[in-house]
């Protein structure tokens, strides 16, 4: 429980509302932090707890967390070899997170919304912050992955409430919630008009900054990247890394 109530995307992924108007925080600050606190909790549960005194299904759970730690710091290892903005990346999935996961239920559920996307602008600078470390270690997507990304965020930022027909697929989904709330009489047309002003304002004033930041370091980064689409092999430790990740996704030592 503790652990969940660090994630406020993972908490609204389970249907839950604590801290409904935050999102993760994706900086390596943030990420060390969550670290050091596994860290400790791991020692607390080894100095408690003896496994031999456990039953079968609580041994089970000492070792899933005690190797939860070690899948964490194996991670925190490789954290800069991660291509933040391929394809399926955040600079997709936390709009895709919003429209899709984030209820609407109440007036005060919108301002959560809200509040949100105004902290898209934020999530992406720390991703960016991350990803110009990496690259000044070596590590970079293949060209064309930069291209891919540079054109989904040229379309996610195409249409109202900027430039372009129609609205943005983040736009009209505030809409769609919005009008959910007054068709079901939670809140009147002037409220609903203020609340659209709102989300207007967090998409242009806070979001679309952080999108363009995003873009431009993409195309001018563009030329540094592999024109050959290369394997992780070809990154700076990039057989270690390959491994790490094969422990990662199957608990095993195999090569």
């Amino acid at each position: 429980e503790k652990e969940l109530m660090m994630s406020p995307e993972r908490l609204t992924s389970l249907g839950r509302k604590e801290r409904y108007g935050e999102l993760d925080d994706r900086s390596e600050a943030g990420a060390d932090k969550a670290l050091a606190w596994r860290r400790q909790s791991v020692a607390t549960m080894r100095s408690r707890f003896d496994p031999a005194n456990l039953s079968e299904d609580a041994r089970t759970s000492y070792d899933i967390w005690a190797l939860e730690l070690v899948r964490a710091e194996k991670e925190q290892t490789w954290r800069r070899c991660r291509y933040l903005f391929a394809r399926g990346g955040e600079h997709t999935g936390l709009p895709n997170f919003l429209i899709n996961a984030h209820r609407v239920d109440s007036p005060a559920d919108m301002d959560a919304y809200i509040s949100r996307v105004g902290k898209i602008g934020v999530a992406l600078d720390q991703l960016l912050a991350r990803a110009k470390r990496a690259a000044a270690e070596g590590v970079r997507m293949p060209r064309f992955s930069y291209d891919q990304s540079i054109d989904e965020i040229g379309r996610l930022n195409s249409g109202a409430p900027f430039a372009g027909p129609g609205d943005c697929a983040l736009f009209a989904d505030a809409k769609a919630k919005i009008g959910k709330l007054k068709a079901a009489g939670k809140i009147d047309q002037a409220q609903a008009d203020a609340l659209a002003g709102r989300v207007s304002a967090a998409m242009t004033g806070q979001m679309k900054p952080a999108y363009d930041r995003l873009a431009a370091w993409l195309a001018a980064d563009r030329a540094n990247a592999a024109e050959p689409a290369r394997g992780v092999g070809a990154l700076p430790r990039g057989a270690a890394y390959y491994e790490a990740m094969l422990f990662l996704e199957t608990t095993t030592d195999l090569n």
